[in-house]
């Protein structure tokens, strides 16, 4: 377990305040962020500063953090590269979630104006309303407008707790057809007025579920 506890050790020691220093004006989401990003591709400076939404100064006070951390390089030709630290570290995250997407196509279940769902392997909760609801209001804590948990079954995919399934709702044949879950995979998905809000929201829930998850076993049985 310790591999996969290092990630939310980097992380959280990547966006902490030094002393004498202006705290970062980045926050989990965007260390986190960047990793799956560089994961696809090298990416410039610019456009990290896009995709996170976050200005050129606090940008390089990121990059020259992970640098220190051993989990990137930098080139003036490629730009931000993962180093063998940093795919180590993102690619034992996505044994936990192996999928993060952004705006499923949805119509009945549509819950806002923008979406970004998540994958978690292994993490049945269907009957355990006090941890669907927990997960929920994390969403919303975290600058969500509203959150979608659904649960993988033998039978398809189900809205816990009433056990809706994807035969009634199409949208939610839908959502099994991107995100491709096994049986006791969970699905989270968050909705919000803006995509940035909707993944920001999002990454930090998981963050804060699979770190207690991982630290707790027992919490989820």
């Amino acid at each position: 377990m310790q591999l996969q506890l290092r990630i939310f050790d980097v992380v959280k020691d990547v966006c902490r305040s030094r002393i004498g220093k202006v705290p970062p004006l980045f926050s989990e989401y965007h260390v986190l962020k960047t990793l799956l990003l560089l994961r696809l591709k090298p990416a410039s400076r610019v456009l990290l500063m896009r995709e996170l939404h976050i200005g050129e100064s606090s940008v390089r006070t990121l990059i020259n953090r992970l640098k220190r951390h051993g989990l990137i390089s930098t080139c003036r030709r490629n730009g931000c590269s993962l180093t063998e630290d940093g795919w180590q570290l993102i690619d034992d995250f996505r044994k936990i979630v192996p999928k993060i997407v952004s705006n499923i196509n949805l119509r009945r279940l549509r819950l806002g104006y923008f979406n970004a769902g998540a994958l978690i392997k292994n993490f049945p909760v269907h009957g355990r309303m006090g941890i669907i609801l927990w997960i929920r209001d994390l969403i919303i804590r975290n600058g969500g407008d509203a959150a979608l948990i659904l649960q993988a079954t033998v039978n398809g995919v189900i809205v816990p707790p009433v056990g809706v399934d994807d035969w009634t709702y199409e949208d939610l044949g839908r959502i099994k057809e991107v995100l491709k879950p096994d049986q006791n995979d969970l699905i989270i998905i968050s909705f919000a007025q803006t995509q940035y809000d909707a993944e920001k929201a999002l990454f930090a829930t998981l963050m804060t579920i699979l770190n207690m998850k991982i630290k707790e076993k027992l919490l989820f049985q």
